[in-house]
């Protein structure tokens, strides 16, 4: 019987060359094969009589003496109406030689394929056949295919069955996997020569040489430069095994392997994967005999490699980290000369991301901003937050960094830092000759906005992750104070600039940039222009201290609602920049372009108010009262956002109904930033913003505008030069107001009348940089009042829904549990789920947003280091899967050291979204105290808690630690005395069984309580005593 054609009738090495041959054809369509030394033709002739049979998808013709034929033949191939997918063998050819052939057309419109036997047999061999018998091969220089088969063949069977074949045939990563869990592989490893048959196996699907395995410790002193290979590889293995104190288990026959035993095979396993995944990662030569064998490793057995090192930092994280910081004492060549820019994409092993942070603080150091923008966009780009296409095409595989979230939170700071060096670098300087002060706006606009913006996020960065835990704490000190002083430096310039400016334009700009014009020229439209009176109704947000790049921040979060128009202007607000002057004529209180002020004293006094017809506008009832007058066909309602973020849907539903005009007041971001605690809440007041326009949409207000009275100068750790101006009761931080005009250095000054008050008389003073008056007060962290871009530019943010928001009957609710925590951070498992019945609604959301909190204090800092999983940070808020749990780190800072409940919570209101208050409590960093220890003292006799009596209210703590009184009882008495005895405890639960279950679960039970629980021993009585930290 004739034999029956088959590719898998072909030898091995051939059968791979077809699959090789296979794939370039179905990639590129015509492919022209030159085989210079015609190793390969019968071969060929074997294609050809697959392709007879309909064995290949594809045509195969070659060159045998005549171009004649086998044009005749492409012809043939061509005259079909299909692309075609041929291969063209072309024995005894080059590419110099093929171009006086007449096939040299196909050779150019095709795809040139060329490979020498010995690396076809290194490349088919590897994974199957121990490295060293592949390299003894092909040193015989075999003169053909067929002997290349049958060599392979040969190899593959010679060791059939047995513990060689079934390690080879195992996956790496679940041979590694047995050896760290002692599955069943592991008893078959009972001699010193079954562990042999192992590792050659290994030898063959991982390329580990067997120098690495079995080191030469009799010649310590040899060194890769004495051309052995193999016995540097040796010397530098058996060096890496002395310092990192390790020794090789030895081997007794009969017995399954110890579990040093395994751990020892792991080690060698891993070692090499780790070593070889490094250096095909570099990008340059690697140095170094380990590194040099490493990179002769075949293509196909890297790839093998990187996944072992990709799942062990995966599963086996602990053993990982041994392992990496043990193996790469092998490459102590490529240590000392790693540089950042060398390394790839993958940080195997720990000096790699030192290196990388290194790096970055020079570049820091040195004003290279762009440089350490591009490392920390590497490092941080899995969060979500490092914009643009290059972040992602260079995404890092930091294995460290997950595994130290105090380390990331130090990229963090330096990403932070290079934006806003980056930021000052773009803007450059404020033109001093400018053509009118619309231009200046649109330059800050464009520019400068950026580094307030940048500016301040550090500054909050700065707040609560610069702390002496994370690494680079000193180096990174140093250079953020640097920062702090680059952008006072630009800041001066550009208010000198701006002051320029306003002296040679006026400081009253056009009608269309002006303050006082902004209820008749944004809030007036859009009564007028509505069609019902659902669409008539408008909510005015009049936001003390909401700085334009603030603005920014929220417009970037609400551009892209749907049916809806949404822009953000600015205009210049009134001098002095200050609540008194800019919140009152948000109110209609111009007449005529002019406005007219009350001031208590013309010398060193202050603006009280405006007057509107015969009242005096100078509190939110007298600014709602103007508007009143000024809007037809409704009443007008006055809120707090506190009022609008916190009353009852139905509650606020009813008032809005009531109202065409909605005034909401907010005085959080002033009231904050004057109290020196801005920096916290900042972040609060944008969520609060965004969560009150939710629930007024919702309620049915289609039109909004949020603006502000005055922006700020943020002077955190880089106090701006005082001025003397007359004594120090006379002037404001930013002003001060005289009755004569006098030029004193560094200042400007304005007379009353060049800015539209009528009225009154004198003149405005102010520093024409961000410098400060001496008022005899310290805490200059937030000003305003001047005539800085800071201070003056205001947002106008404006929205129009063209439809009412869609109601959605989808909820959520949060589940979060306490998890170990890691460098000073707390850490919460946190999940999204659905609930299910009622998951209806049409498009599903695949992320909410979370954001942290203390429900018992909310002035507690609380700072949002790392999220692992899928789950991306922004800042304070949380981009969270729906139905996929994530960690969360964080830290919790406060005047004094507590333990306190956390709640995680929807911030934006734009779903419905259930709380979750865990049960467990954090501890909260003191910033300012440090913890006292209680003293041990006697305890009395157990008493019944006062908590617990019926004539006091149980705290809300005590009620939910636990349903059983008794349980509650003991931990009301700790509270109440410090302390409490096993036999005590015995007593109060009711026996001693109950005591033993006790002291099981008291670590479970403290962390739901306001302190934690210490267990002692005095004499022989074991003691449960109360501490706060």
């Amino acid at each position: 019987m004739a034999r029956e054609v088959s590719v898998s009738n072909l030898g091995p090495i051939s059968a791979a060359l077809e699959a090789e041959l296979r794939q370039r054809v179905q990639q590129n369509g015509i492919v022209i094969w030159l085989d210079r030394d015609g190793h390969y033709s019968p071969l060929v002739d074997q294609l050809q009589a697959l392709r007879a049979e309909g064995a290949l998808p594809y045509a195969v013709h070659g060159f045998r003496g005549s171009h004649l034929a086998l044009m005749l033949d492409l012809d043939a191939v061509a005259a079909g109406s299909d692309p075609p997918r041929l291969l063209i063998h072309l024995p005894g050819f080059t590419e110099d030689t093929v171009t006086q052939t007449p096939v040299l057309g196909h050779y150019r419109s095709g795809t040139r394929f060329r490979k020498a036997l010995g690396t076809l047999i290194r490349e088919a061999a590897a994974g199957q056949v121990p490295g060293e018998a592949i390299e003894a091969f092909v040193a015989t220089e075999p003169e053909t295919l067929a002997m290349a088969d049958a060599w392979l063949q040969a190899q593959l069977q010679a060791d059939g069955g047995g513990l060689y074949e079934q390690v080879r045939s195992t996956p790496v990563v679940e041979v590694v996997d047995q050896l760290l869990s002692d599955g069943p592989l592991c008893r078959q490893l009972t001699s010193a020569e079954a562990r042999d048959q192992f590792l050659r196996a290994m030898e063959a699907t991982l390329g580990l040489p067997r120098h690495w395995h079995r080191p030469a410790p009799q010649e310590p002193a040899a060194s890769s430069d004495s051309g052995d290979l193999g016995d540097a590889i040796s010397n530098a293995v058996m060096s890496a095994l002395a310092q990192a104190n390790v020794s090789l288990a030895m081997w007794e026959s009969g017995r399954p392997a110890t579990r040093q035993q395994r751990d020892d095979l792991a080690f060698i396993l891993t070692s090499w994967a780790l070593v070889v995944e490094y250096v095909h990662d570099l990008r340059r030569a690697p140095q170094g005999a380990a590194a040099e064998a490493a990179k002769a490793v075949p293509a196909r057995l890297v790839s093998t490699c990187r996944e072992l090192a990709s799942q062990l930092r995966a599963r086996h994280t602990a053993f990982y980290q041994r392992t990496a910081d043990e193996a790469e004492l092998l490459l102590s060549e490529e240590r000392q000369l790693a540089k950042a820019e060398d390394l790839g994409r993958i940080d195997t092993f720990r000096f790699e991301e030192s290196t990388v942070l290194d790096a970055a603080l020079d570049a820091l150091q040195q004003r290279q901003f762009r440089s350490a923008a591009q490392w920390s966009a590497q490092r941080l780009s899995s969060d979500g937050k490092q914009a643009g296409p290059q972040a992602a095409s260079q995404r890092c595989d930091s294995f460290w960094l997950q595994q130290d979230p105090a380390r990331h939170e130090t990229w963090q700071l330096i990403a932070a830092a290079a934006r806003l060096g980056e930021a000052i670098h773009h803007a450059g300087d404020l033109p001093s000759n400018l053509p009118s002060l619309q231009q200046a706006v649109d330059r800050y606009v464009e520019r400068g906005a950026a580094v307030d913006q940048a500016h301040r996020l550090l500054e909050q960065r700065r707040l609560t992750a610069l702390v002496p835990q994370i690494p680079a704490f000193e180096r990174l000190l140093v250079e953020l104070d640097g920062l702090r002083q680059l952008w006072r430096q630009w800041a001066d310039r550009w208010a000198i600039a701006f002051n320029a400016l306003c002296k040679q334009h006026g400081f009253l700009p056009e009608p269309g940039l002006q303050q006082r014009q902004l209820f008749h020229e944004e809030v007036e439209p859009l009564l007028r222009q509505a069609q019902n009176r659902e669409s008539q109704r408008c909510a005015v947000f009049l936001v003390d201290a909401l700085r334009y790049e603030m603005a920014i921040e929220l417009f970037q979060q609400l551009q892209d609602t749907p049916a809806s128009t949404v822009q953000l202007k600015a205009r210049l607000a009134e001098l002095p920049t200050v609540t008194e002057v800019g919140m009152n004529v948000l109110a209609p209180v111009v007449s005529q372009g002019r406005l007219s002020p009350s001031i208590s004293s013309i010398d060193g006094g202050s603006i009280q108010g405006f007057r509107a017809g015969e009242f005096l506008v100078n509190t939110p009832d007298t600014r709602l009262r103007a508007m009143q007058a000024r809007t037809a066909g409704g009443p007008c309602l006055k809120l707090s956002l506190e009022e609008v973020t916190s009353l009852k849907a139905d509650t606020l539903k009813k008032k809005v109904d009531q109202a065409r005009l909605l005034m909401v007041h907010s005085r959080e971001i002033d009231d904050a930033g004057e109290k020196g605690v801005g920096l916290d809440v900042f972040d609060r007041v944008l969520q609060s913003l965004r969560a009150a326009w939710q629930r007024l949409r919702t309620a049915g207000v289609r039109n909004f505008v949020i603006t502000s009275d005055h922006g700020f100068l943020l002077n955190e750790g880089a106090p701006p030069a005082v001025r003397r101006h007359g004594n120090k009761n006379t002037p404001s931080r930013r002003h001060v107001f005289r009755p004569h005009a006098a030029n004193h250095d560094g200042e400007v000054r304005v007379a009353l009348t060049d800015l539209g008050y009528q009225g009154v008389e004198g003149q405005l003073m102010m520093p024409e940089d961000t410098a400060v008056f001496d008022t005899g007060k310290h805490d200059m962290r937030f000003v305003h009042g001047g005539n800085s871009l800071q201070e003056r530019l205001i947002p106008v943010l404006t929205l129009q829904h063209r439809v009412a928001t869609g109601g959605s009957s989808q909820q959520f609710q949060i589940e979060a549990q306490q998890r170990q925590g890691v460098a000073g951070l707390h850490c919460l498992e946190i999940q999204v789920k659905t609930v299910e019945q009622l998951a209806l609604a049409f498009g599903s959301r695949n992320r909410i947003e979370l954001s942290l909190k203390c429900p018992d204090d909310p002035d507690l800092q609380v700072e949002l280091a790392q999220a692992r999983g899928a789950a991306q940070l922004n800042g304070s808020v949380i981009q969270a899967p729906v139905g996929e749990s994530f960690e969360l780190f964080f830290r919790l800072s406060g005047s004094s050291q507590e333990k306190v409940r956390v709640e995680v919570f929807h911030p934006s209101a734009t779903d419905q979204v259930a709380a979750c208050i865990p049960e467990s409590r954090f501890l909260v960093t003191a910033l300012s105290t440090a913890p006292q220890r209680p003293a041990e003292v006697a305890t009395p006799a157990p008493q019944p808690a006062p908590a617990t009596s019926p004539d006091s209210p149980m705290p809300q703590w005590l009620e939910d630690l636990s349903e059983d009184g008794k349980i509650r009882q003991l931990f009301a008495h700790l509270a109440a005395h410090g302390a409490i005895t096993e036999p005590e405890v015995a007593a109060m639960l009711g026996s001693p069984r109950a005591a033993r279950r006790f002291a099981l679960q008291v670590d479970a039970l403290a962390s739901r309580a306001p302190f934690s629980v210490r267990i002692a021993m005095v004499g022989e009585v074991k003691r449960y005593v109360k501490e706060q930290s």
